[in-house]
């Protein structure tokens, strides 16, 4: 009986362990080069300041060993109608000291797919990135928005559907 409940304790011991072959993540070199946060709900503002949207709560870039670099991901349109001299201007925020991260903005003109072409050239979606914003972020826990503005009082501004940010590890 005793060997038994030995065998039982051992086999447990042994299977609880959190550590894989090359040991935990971070202690042997072996992280991921990337992270990435995904976003996926529809973005659109009609005001010059933009609306904000928390995505990123306690976000604190010391906390990503080995991370040089972070960028903002996503598709900005403007209704089609408008496209020619308005801009949906996307960046992130720090809501935490209410500014926003600078060299994360992102901008462009392009309609809006969903109204293009009646429908037609669905999936046209082209995702445009942002500058390098890691040095911009404090060294302190702040929580993160994207924020989505027109250049336009009046006129739409889409974030459409999905948006990432993402870290690099050196």
């Amino acid at each position: 009986m005793k060997t038994y409940l030995c065998l039982i304790a051992v086999c447990c011991f042994l299977g609880c362990t959190k550590e894989g072959p090359a040991g935990p993540s971070g202690k042997d070199g072996a992280q991921d080069k990337q992270i990435t946060y995904h976003f996926d709900f529809p973005y659109a503002s009609l005001k010059l300041e933009g609306l904000t949207y928390l995505v990123l709560a306690k976000f604190d870039k010391r906390n990503f060993v080995g991370v040089d670099s972070i960028i903002l991901v996503a598709n900005p349109t403007v209704e089609d109608k408008d496209s020619t001299g308005t801009f949906c201007l996307m960046d992130v925020y720090n809501l935490t000291d209410d500014v926003p991260i600078a060299n994360s903005l992102i901008s462009s003109n392009r309609p809006h797919d969903s109204l293009r072409n009646a429908g037609k050239d669905r999936g046209a979606n082209t995702y445009l990135q942002s500058g390098n914003f890691y040095s911009s972020l404090p060294n302190k826990e702040i929580n993160l928005g994207i924020r989505i503005r027109t250049s336009t009082k009046g006129v739409t501004a889409h974030g459409d559907s999905k948006c990432f940010i993402i870290l690099y590890r050196r």
